[in-house]
C-alpha cells in the first residue's frame, strides 16, 4: 500500500510492519454511472504513470490531474478468450459481504480450477500490496493456538490450508513474491516472468487472494488501474487459479483520496462480476468499525492486542473491532466456501433472478435499484446509429439499452473503460431510446445534470469486433 509504519505505531493498535522486511524499493467497458449525491465528483486522468520508484509512495502526494484526457495507449489487455464471463452473469449484490456462489457459478469456478488438475487444493497465493504484504493478513493462523469465539466453525479449513504445502511453508506463512509494500496493480504483471507468475510456478495454488487500488488512487488514473487488474484476473483464470477480489479500505487520511475509494472499489466489484469470481466486499464491513478500522495513518487496518499481545486472528467480538481480524476472518471464510464447491460441495446460494427486459432499445434492461451493476456481450448489428448530440461518433455496431428512471435533479457522471481493441461510446438518451433524443455522449467519461424523469444509458460499439461491456450505476438515497 502507501506508506511506512514507525515504530510509534507499530505499538499502537496500527498495521505491523515486520521489522526484518526493509521498505520494498478482448474488447471489453467498464462503465460506472455516478450520481453526485452518492459519490463525490472526482478528477481522474487517462495518463498511464510512469514506473515509480522503489520506495513507497509519499505521505503528501500531488493531486490527480484534473479532467479527462483523450484516449491514450495504455498496455495491451488480456485476451478475453479463456477468461470471458456467461452472456448473462449473475449480479452480485450490494447488500452482501461475499458475493452468491449459485449453482452456475459454482460450476464455473470448478471450470476454472479444471484447467489447472496439478494444482493443489490446500494452498492459496496472496496478491496485493502492503495489507497483503503484512504479518498480520493471515501468518498467524499458522499458529494451532487460537481464539476463534463463535467463529470456530472456520476452523477446519483454517486446519485444511495450514496443511497445504507452500514451497516449504504453509500459505500463511508464506513470504509471497506477489505481495509488496507501495505495490499498485500494474506492478503485479511487470516483468519477465512476472511476479505472479514466480509465485504462481512456486505454490501451484488453486485460489488466489487479491487485493490492490489503494496505491492506485495515488497515481490517480482510474483506467489504468482497470486495464492491469482486469488483467491479473484474466490471468489467474487463465492458469487455472480461482481469483478471490476484494475491495479496498476506506480512507480517512485525504478527503480526496476518501472520494476516490467507491470508484475503484466499483471497478473491482465490476470485475468480479464480469468475470463471475468471488468477492469480498471488505469496505462494506470495515467501515462499521471504530474509526472505520483504520489505524492513524488513515490508511492501514488495526490489529488487535489481547492477553497474548498482537493478536490479528483472534476472532472474538474484541478482535473483530479491528481491522486485519476483520480481515483474516472473511479471508477464511472466502477460502471456505471456494474450497468446498472445488470440493464438489453444492453450491450454497439459490439461482438469482434475472434482470427485466431484453437490453434491445425497444426491450432495455430496467435499473431496478440503486447501486446496480450489469455486464453483457455486444455481439450482431446494430439498430441506433447518428446520435443528434454533437460529440456523438458514428456508431454502427450494436448496442445495449438500460433504462433508468430519476426522480429528481441529479448530477450524473458516467465512467467507460474499454477492454482490449474495440471502443464503446456511452449515450445518455431522454424519454425513449432513439438517436434524436441523446442528451450527452462520450467515448470515456460522461458528465452532465439532469431534470427528473426517464433516461436510457446505450452502450454502443464504434469500432472493433466483439464486446463485452458492464454496467455499474449509483443513485442518491
Amino acid at each position: 500500500m502507501l506508506f511506512c509504519w514507525s515504530a510509534a505505531e507499530a505499538r499502537d493498535s496500527s498495521p505491523a510492519r515486520p521489522a526484518r522486511y526493509p521498505p520494498a524499493p478482448l474488447p471489453r467497458l467498464l462503465v460506472i454511472a455516478a450520481f453526485a449525491l452518492s459519490l463525490p465528483a472526482c478528477k481522474t486522468s487517462d495518463a498511464a504513470p510512469a514506473p515509480p520508484s522503489a520506495a513507497p509512495l509519499s505521505p503528501s502526494p500531488a493531486a490527480a490531474p484534473s479532467g479527462v484526457r483523450p484516449r491514450a495507449p495504455v498496455a495491451s489487455a488480456a485476451p478475453p478468450q479463456a477468461a470471458k464471463a456467461t452472456e448473462a452473469p449473475v449480479r452480485y449484490p450490494f447488500d452482501r459481504t461475499h458475493s452468491p456462489i449459485t449453482p452456475d457459478l459454482a460450476a464455473r469456478l470448478r471450470g476454472i480450477a479444471a484447467k489447472n488438475p496439478k494444482a493443489q487444493r490446500d494452498v492459496f497465493a496472496k496478491i496485493g500490496d502492503s495489507v497483503t504484504f503484512s504479518d498480520d493478513n493471515l501468518r498467524c493462523f499458522a499458529h494451532k493456538e487460537l481464539e476463534l469465539g463463535s467463529y470456530a466453525g472456520l476452523l477446519p479449513t483454517i486446519e485444511r490450508f495450514r496443511k497445504g504445502n507452500a514451497a516449504g511453508t504453509d500459505p500463511y506463512r508464506r513470504e509471497s513474491e506477489a505481495a509488496k509494500i507501495g505495490w499498485s496493480a500494474w506492478q503485479a504483471l511487470s516483468g519477465s516472468p512476472s511476479p505472479v507468475d514466480r509465485e504462481l510456478s512456486a505454490l501451484s495454488p488453486s485460489i488466489a487472494l487479491v487485493q490492490y487500488g489503494t496505491n492506485d488512487i495515488e497515481i490517480g488514473a482510474l483506467h489504468h488501474f482497470a486495464d492491469h487488474y482486469w488483467n491479473i484476473v484474466d490471468h489467474l483464470i487463465d492458469r487455472g487459479v480461482v481469483p478471490v477480489l476484494f475491495t479496498i479500505m476506506p480512507r480517512t487520511d485525504r478527503v480526496k483520496a476518501a472520494e476516490q475509494v467507491p470508484l475503484y472499489n466499483a471497478v473491482i466489484r465490476g470485475v468480479a462480476q464480469a468475470r463471475q469470481v468471488p468477492l469480498v466486499d471488505y469496505f462494506r464491513e470495515i467501515e462499521k468499525l471504530p474509526g472505520k478500522g483504520l489505524g492513524k495513518d488513515g490508511i492501514h487496518p488495526t490489529t488487535f492486542h489481547g492477553h497474548r499481545g498482537r493478536d490479528a486472528c483472534a476472532l472474538t467480538p474484541d478482535g473483530l473491532r479491528h481491522g486485519y481480524n476483520l480481515r483474516n476472518r472473511l479471508a477464511i471464510e472466502a477460502l471456505s466456501r471456494v474450497s468446498a464447491v472445488l470440493s464438489g460441495a453444492p453450491a450454497p446460494d439459490p439461482v438469482a433472478p434475472p434482470l427485466s427486459g431484453t437490453g434491445a432499445p425497444a426491450d432495455p434492461f430496467v435499473i431496478p435499484g440503486s447501486p446496480f451493476i450489469d455486464s453483457r456481450i455486444l455481439r450482431g448489428a446494430g439498430t441506433l446509429d447518428g446520435y443528434g448530440c454533437s460529440t456523438a461518433r458514428p456508431a454502427p455496431g450494436p448496442e445495449i439499452a438500460y433504462r433508468l428512471e430519476l426522480p429528481r435533479r441529479t448530477a450524473l457522471r458516467i465512467f467507460g473503460f474499454d477492454r482490449g481493441g474495440g471502443e464503446v461510446d456511452i449515450h445518455l438518451l431522454r424519454d425513449e431510446p432513439r438517436p434524436n433524443a441523446c442528451v450527452a455522449s462520450a467515448q470515456r467519461v460522461l458528465a452532465t445534470t439532469v431534470s427528473a424523469g426517464r433516461y436510457y444509458v446505450v452502450l454502443d460499439r464504434a469500432k472493433g469486433g466483439v464486446t463485452e461491456t458492464l454496467l455499474v450505476v449509483f443513485t442518491d438515497p
